[in-house]
């Protein structure tokens, strides 16, 4: 029951994307902490992108390498879309995008 009043609360605000409107040929892959190295997963993903780059996080620590890479995706064309907690230290982030 809260799940469906939590989904007509959002509904009105966010648009809802069809899973047959995701592009063909996207990737969606998944990694798992401490078992993998999730911060070289992530970026290998973002250096490997080639046209939009879509994320949703909690965090994005700096010198991880993810933030550096989402920003040289950006600089070489990329579509990149973040969406990160407000506590993320955006001001303290040494790359632009």
């Amino acid at each position: 029951m809260f799940s469906a009043l939590l989904l007509a609360a959002f509904s009105a605000a966010i648009p809802v994307v069809q899973a047959s409107s995701i592009t063909t040929g996207a990737a969606i892959a998944t990694c798992f902490a401490p078992e993998e190295n999730c911060n070289a997963f992530a970026a290998d993903a973002v250096n490997g992108a080639e046209r939009e780059i879509l994320v949703s996080a909690y965090s994005l620590t700096t010198g991880s390498g993810i933030p550096e890479a989402l920003a040289r995706a950006a600089q070489r064309g990329v579509d990149v879309r973040v969406i990160a907690d407000r506590t993320t230290p955006a001001a303290a982030m040494p790359v632009s995008i």
